[in-house]
């Protein structure tokens, strides 16, 4: 979601497949962030908790973006902004593709990871 909003897709079978972005052996499957390279966007931070300072910063500019790790760790959501009048974010999921709350739907922020513009 995020390259496609950069202008730099890929999909995410092209993803799947490059085995150089997920660990291997018994932690296997789990996203090396610092390796998850694109043409237009590079990845910036990954973050544990909820760091909403951290979060709001990259939700309130065009040139910045944060994924959100969702349901105690178990799923990540595209955050689209925070939410008004309740403390949550607006997020896109890409499960159903459905714009929801993510504290609402999920229970909890367990982490993030930021991305910018280069």
């Amino acid at each position: 979601m995020l390259s496609d909003y950069f202008k730099c897709y890929k999909s995410p079978s092209t993803l799947a497949k490059s085995a150089s972005y997920y660990t291997t052996g018994v932690n296997g499957g789990l996203v090396i962030w610092s390796k998850m390279r694109f043409d237009k966007m590079r990845f910036t931070r990954r973050g544990y908790g909820e760091n909403r300072a951290d979060i709001l910063e990259h939700l309130t500019s065009p040139d910045k973006a944060v994924i959100l790790q969702v349901s105690n760790g178990a799923h990540w959501v595209t955050a689209l902004r925070k939410a008004y009048l309740v403390d949550d974010y607006v997020i896109l999921d890409p499960w159903d593709g459905k714009k929801k709350l993510a504290k609402k739907a999920y229970g909890n922020v367990s982490g993030y990871a930021t991305f910018a513009r280069y």
